[in-house]
Parts: C-alpha cells; sequence; structure tokens
C-alpha cells in the first residue's frame, strides 16, 4: 500500500494527499470504515452521512474518524474507488498531490446532491448520485466502477433511452 498524509486541501478543508509518487492502476491503500445498513428515505437523511462511501443499496462504509473521512471530490478525479473499498490511482499521481475520487461513482441516493468546489475545468458545479452522470464520465471510471453502481447505472441508462425513444414520435 502507498504512503499517504492528511493535510490542507484546497478543494475542502482536509484532504489525502500522496505521500510517494503513485503510478497509474496501482493500489493506494484499502478504504477502512465500519459498514452500516441505513436506509435513507428524506433529502436530510441523504445529507446527514456526508463522508461515508455506498456500497449497494442501503449499505455503506462509515469512514469514522480514519484518514478517509478526508477523500475529496473532483469532477476530474485522479483515484477511484474499485470493488468495495480499493482505492486504485486512475492515473500517475505525483508525490504530494491531492488524492480525490468523484463521489458520484458511489453513491445511488438519486435525492442526494451536493455542491462541487473542486475547480476543476469540466467540474459539473453540484455532485449527484452514479444515475445523473453522463455517459462519457461513467466511461472514463469504467471498470473500477463498483459493480452495485455499474449495475444501476446501465438500467437507468437503458430506461431513460427506451423512454425517450418511446416519447418521439
Amino acid at each position: 500500500m502507498k504512503k499517504i498524509y492528511i493535510s490542507k486541501s484546497r478543494i475542502d478543508g482536509k484532504g489525502i494527499f500522496a505521500g510517494e509518487f503513485i503510478s497509474k492502476g496501482k493500489l493506494i491503500q484499502y478504504i477502512s470504515g465500519t459498514k452500516v445498513k441505513k436506509l435513507l428515505k428524506t433529502k436530510e437523511d441523504s445529507l446527514s452521512i456526508p463522508t461515508w462511501f455506498g456500497l449497494g443499496r442501503s449499505y455503506w462504509m462509515d469512514p469514522g474518524d480514519g484518514p478517509f473521512r478526508y477523500l475529496n471530490h473532483s469532477c476530474n478525479p485522479n483515484a477511484a474507488v474499485s470493488g468495495m473499498k480499493s482505492l486504485i490511482a486512475l492515473r500517475d499521481i505525483p508525490q504530494d498531490e491531492e488524492i480525490t475520487f468523484d463521489y458520484s461513482m458511489t453513491d445511488a441516493d438519486p435525492l442526494w446532491e451536493m455542491p462541487c468546489t473542486c475547480g476543476m475545468k469540466q467540474c459539473r458545479r453540484t455532485i449527484r448520485s452514479i444515475q445523473f452522470v453522463s455517459p462519457d464520465t461513467f466511461k472514463k471510471h469504467m471498470p473500477h466502477v463498483p459493480r452495485y453502481f455499474q449495475r444501476l447505472y446501465l438500467r437507468t441508462y437503458v430506461l431513460d433511452k427506451v423512454k425517450s425513444k418511446n416519447h418521439v414520435g
């Protein structure tokens, strides 16, 4: 596993940074925390778990006070959560660069959204769950999107295509 450290982030508060050069495709760390089952019913429920990672339908990883509570979002991330808890480098990450991932890739709650502060040229301005990302964004993260979120995205995408096709004409 690669060395990481917590420091001040230009994105939001604190962030996780590379303590050494990390090559594309390499495992950075395993995300640790407590698996929690929580059914989100309202927008307030959705916003009550800002540091949790989605694992599947109604299942979450709460990083608690561990370092992964500081993993910030970017619309052009350098890492991805692969499988249930492997943080993988999407590109080479120089030492001392902040490690970021796209929050949308591990969230399925259609009520959840938050303003984006990543500052990237291709910033989406608002971060929402995976059902709302563009096909290009989704493809960029494959094959690292966890299986549950892949199925959800593809099911939603196909249904939207069928609905729009049936309304044309």
